[in-house]
């Protein structure tokens, strides 16, 4: 119940609701997401919208409270692992009217293409401050520290490094080619809970700075569309920064 809460409080918040898919099926353990059909994303997306839509049922909870978030808000996602054969996944996308995804890897920011269908925002490597050239996420941040250890001690600095990561990022992205700065954490309470604050604090940093829209992937997406192709293709062709 507390889950359905957090979720119904979430989005009436404006965050916009995804699918991170149905579990960590991932290549260490195969038949991973690399390994997937068409055929395998299809079912998981429909299992995937099962659950949304039926969770009650399926948990055999009687007088549960209304998830409010529907079928129809979920335009995108990320899959288990940043894994999947694209051509594969796409075909599910398509099917599932999917709009979005951030499942790719990327040297660097740069603006979003439409690619295998859906608006690419790609979780990119960049040159972090404190924990040198690395996948600009959560996790790769914690492994690159110290191989992922659970070490609560060292909370403190873990958070200020990602802090200073996410600064860099936003740095680099305004005063270059101001492509969109995604911000790739778990929310989980790894390592001391070492990531979520920064996340936060990054963000009540930068969300009210002058020429800077903390933005839903979809409100991104519908900007774009709204662009002048030859505007869109200006944005697209700069250089990516890292």
């Amino acid at each position: 119940m507390q889950l359905v809460h957090d979720l119904n409080e979430a989005y009436a918040r404006g965050h916009e609701i995804g699918t991170h898919y149905n579990g960590h099926f991932c290549s260490d353990n195969p038949p991973g997401g690399n390994q997937w059909t068409a055929a395998g994303w299809d079912a998981e997306l429909d299992q995937f919208f099962t659950f949304l839509a039926e969770w009650d049922a399926i948990n055999r909870i009687e007088d549960a409270p209304e998830l409010v978030v529907q079928r129809e808000d979920v335009q995108g996602g990320r899959t288990p692992c940043l894994e999947g054969v694209w051509p594969e996944i796409a075909q599910a996308w398509a099917t599932h009217g999917l709009t979005y995804d951030s499942s790719k890897v990327a040297a660097g920011m740069a603006w979003p293409r439409v690619e295998d269908g859906v608006w690419q925002f790609p979780v990119p490597t960049v040159q972090s401050p404190a924990f040198g050239t690395v996948l600009a996420m959560d996790y790769n941040f914690w492994v690159k520290a110290n191989g992922g250890t659970d070490d609560p001690g060292a909370a403190d600095a873990l958070r200020a490094g990602t802090l200073d990561t996410y600064r860099h990022m936003y740095a680099v992205a305004r005063d270059g080619n101001r492509a969109p700065v995604v911000v790739a954490n778990h929310f989980n309470r790894w390592s001391g809970n070492a990531f979520n604050p920064a996340a936060r604090d990054f963000m009540l940093e930068v969300c009210d700075d002058e020429g800077t829209v903390c933005a839903t992937y979809s409100d991104v997406v519908a900007w774009l569309e709204r662009q002048d192709p030859a505007v869109l293709a200006e944005l697209q062709g700069r250089a990516p920064v890292s």
